[in-house]
């Protein structure tokens, strides 16, 4: 590993990511390709009308496997009927520093040529979404091979800030207990869904030493789509296949803190407990119909049964 942590590159150290042809970045598939290379219009987080995206949006990177802490640690809850755990990242488990809006500054810089002038609001919105809206903002075109470049870029971006994030960023308070209580049950599955895009959701994650209590092949990302709420359903999707379940609305949990994890869960597919701990008040988070709020995650069995209790 280098100093500055897991590159892509070392995540795919043969071959170029699944579904990313390495002559977008000037070199062939096969090994050694690495060398060449939320606003809205309401409260609660509806789309703004003008919003663009290119449909041949390219997803980068592929789901690579997970671990689990695995001793049972049982409350009173039907040990039969498994859930599934979603949590948003940025804001409701921790805080970046302001790394994410320096690396997109810096490969704004790198691959258009000019210094960003303009970014797109990125609270409960997906990098695809946030990419795209900032292109635009700058009178550009974006592309389906524009967003692939700028995107696998900012993911190698992140993998050299990875320890500025340790520095500079923060586990929020409660956050570890409550994803280790979690993951010590049989019954539930535990996973993300962010508007990050993978490697950057496992590259946050893993700064703080959170990696290993979440299913990250069961999770949804910021590459999967523009809009959060259809995320839901993927990640569904993607727990039934693996742990051969249905998950429905009323076995599926979104945790996030804002209108737009809010808004994803009810037309995803998923119950919602909001945390106020991004700058979103609990007032506004039970405004947009949050099935719970809670303050933050300090109190780990108030957390357990929030989520818990259908």
């Amino acid at each position: 590993m280098s100093d500055q942590g897991i590159s892509v590159c070392e995540l795919y150290p043969s071959s170029s990511p699944p579904g990313v042809s390495a002559g977008a970045f000037g070199g062939s598939d096969g090994p050694g390709w690495c060398s060449s290379a939320k606003s809205g219009s309401s409260s609660c987080g509806a789309p703004l009308s003008a919003r663009r995206s290119a449909n041949d949006f390219l997803s980068l990177f592929s789901v690579i496997g997970s671990r689990y802490p695995s001793n049972a640690d049982p409350v009173a809850y039907d040990p039969g009927v498994r859930t599934l755990v979603l949590w948003d990242i940025d804001h409701t488990l921790i805080n970046a520093g302001g790394v994410g809006r320096e690396a997109y500054a810096a490969v704004f810089q790198q691959v258009i040529g000019r210094p960003l002038e303009r970014h797109a609001e990125m609270a409960g919105r997906t990098d695809r979404a946030i990419t795209a809206e900032t292109l635009l903002l700058h009178d550009i075109e974006p592309t389906g091979d524009l967003i692939t470049t700028f995107t696998a870029l900012l993911a190698e971006s992140f993998a050299t800030r990875r320890h500025e994030l340790a520095v500079r960023g923060r586990v929020l308070a409660g956050a570890h207990a409550a994803l280790r209580a979690l993951a010590d049950r049989p019954d539930v599955v535990q996973s993300v869904l962010t508007g990050n895009m993978e490697p950057i959701a496992r590259y946050k994650l893993l700064a703080f030493g959170l990696d290993g209590f979440v299913d990250f092949q069961v999770g949804a990302y910021g590459m999967d789509g523009v809009e959060r709420h259809p995320l839901v359903r993927l990640a569904r999707q993607r727990a039934e296949r693996k742990y051969g379940q249905v998950f429905d609305e009323s076995t599926t949990v979104l945790i996030g803190d804002t209108p737009h994890d809010v808004r994803a869960g009810h037309e995803g597919g998923a119950r919602v407990v909001a945390v106020a701990t991004g700058s979103t008040p609990a007032s506004a988070l039970r405004a947009c119909g949050a099935e719970r709020v809670i303050p933050d995650l300090t109190d780990t069995q108030t957390v357990l049964e929030a989520i818990l209790t259908p």
